[in-house]
């Protein structure tokens, strides 16, 4: 176990190699803000049908021609029925707790790959200056 730690340690100090690991992080947690971002937008969308439903003085349409369609966010496959909701059935979903929930989630999960990417981002660019500024001032030195 010594071994690996020793041998885990010395390949880590390297600097250059270290930024290079947190770029690929970086791009990891940028792929999970991408994904955390579809089902924000899909119950986003779908919660703004529930209110126009819920307000029926808000919208031209009737009620019974606010829908949400799961298989066109290839959520459900497009030969999947019911695949669309509408009206006062859409409403009663809307008005559940578990879909209350789920949507302050994966608002949560969004915010948090943000501010993830945003803290390695931050430190990508200081340990690049850093790295950049050893370099430079271990030119001018001779032991």
């Amino acid at each position: 176990m010594e071994l690996v730690c020793h041998c885990l340690g010395k390949w880590l100090g390297h600097p250059d190699k270290f930024v290079g690991i947190t770029y690929v992080l970086a791009i990891i947690w940028l792929l999970v803000l991408a994904c955390s971002a579809v089902p924000v937008y899909i119950y986003f969308s779908t919660w703004t049908t529930c209110n126009s439903i819920a307000n029926p003085s808000k919208t031209s349409a009737s009620i019974g021609n606010l829908c949400t369609d799961a298989r066109m966010y290839g959520v459900l496959p497009w030969n999947a029925s019911p695949g669309r909701v509408c009206g006062q059935s859409l409403l009663s979903i809307c008005k559940t707790a578990e879909f209350q929930m789920t949507f302050h989630l994966f608002i949560a999960a969004f915010v948090g790959a943000a501010i993830t990417l945003v803290a390695l981002l931050t430190f990508i660019i200081a340990a690049t200056y850093n790295f950049a500024v050893l370099k430079l001032m271990g030119r001018g030195t001779k032991f």
